[in-house]
């Protein structure tokens, strides 16, 4: 699980409705990275994941901690692939005869739609990971929590495992085994709930990526099972008023 905040909600009058916001431009030596290293080049914004350059080199190694992922860039390697192996974070399954969509709304507080403005990523202190921020912007709010209340037009920020960093000229790519990243300009199904200082918790392995009119699970196992993303916003939008189970 991951946890987020909301950073700002700033309202401006489109033919829409009300909708969003600023946020605070990075300072140049943010810009360069973590630690303010000159070679580390962050991709940030709205845009795809670095590349590295053509006739690539790719090497993949699996993920030890304290081993400075840096030192994996040999020779005329083009992109470093670092996989960190995580468990399977299995829940109980539905009730029997329960819509998978209405037993997860049922198990959040908030659900809603955002689109992702940015996601940023950075080094680790000990330089053996890379955690991603990501800022995404509510476009509808399909569940609604009186005591968290949200708003399309919030911006809401929460950290996730894995990301991309140019470095030296090539791509060092950290991922998981069990969740794809969030992709900069996507639309994402969020399903959230509320730590007890108020910050939004968000749970990739929950999120869905709504995109060609279809929603599929961020899940690596479900990576090819896809839904119409119509079908699956009524059955969450007919769930939301049923009562709360605890998870």
């Amino acid at each position: 699980m991951t946890t987020g905040r909301i950073l700002a909600s700033v309202s401006l009058v489109l033919a829409s409705g009300l909708l969003v916001v600023a946020i605070k431009p990075q300072s140049p030596a943010q810009a360069r990275g973590s630690q303010g290293d000159p070679d580390l080049l962050r991709p940030s914004g709205v845009g795809p994941p670095p590349r590295p350059p053509a006739q690539q080199q790719l090497t993949t190694r699996e993920y030890q901690k304290g081993q400075d992922i840096r030192a994996g860039l040999q020779g005329s390697a083009s992109e470093l692939r670092i996989v960190k192996w995580v468990g399977t974070p299995l829940g109980p399954p539905p009730p029997p005869g329960m819509d998978p969509f209405e037993y997860r709304t049922r198990q959040h507080s908030s659900v809603v739609t955002a689109r992702v403005l940015r996601s940023d990523s950075l080094f680790t202190p000990e330089f053996d990971w890379i955690t991603s921020s990501v800022a995404v912007s509510v476009e509808e709010v399909l569940k609604f929590d009186p005591s968290h209340p949200l708003n399309a037009g919030d911006v809401l920020s929460f950290a996730v495992d894995g990301g991309a960093i140019m470095y030296k000229g090539a791509v060092i790519r950290a991922e998981t085994t069990w969740t794809i990243n969030f992709e900069a300009a996507s639309r994402y199904v969020l399903f959230l709930t509320f730590a007890s200082d108020g910050q939004p918790v968000v749970s990739p392995g929950d999120s869905l990526i709504v995109e060609n009119g279809a929603a599929r699970s961020l899940e690596k196992r479900h990576v090819m099972e896809s839904l119409s993303s119509d079908a699956v916003l009524a059955r969450i939008r007919g769930s939301r008023d049923l009562p709360k189970i605890v998870r």
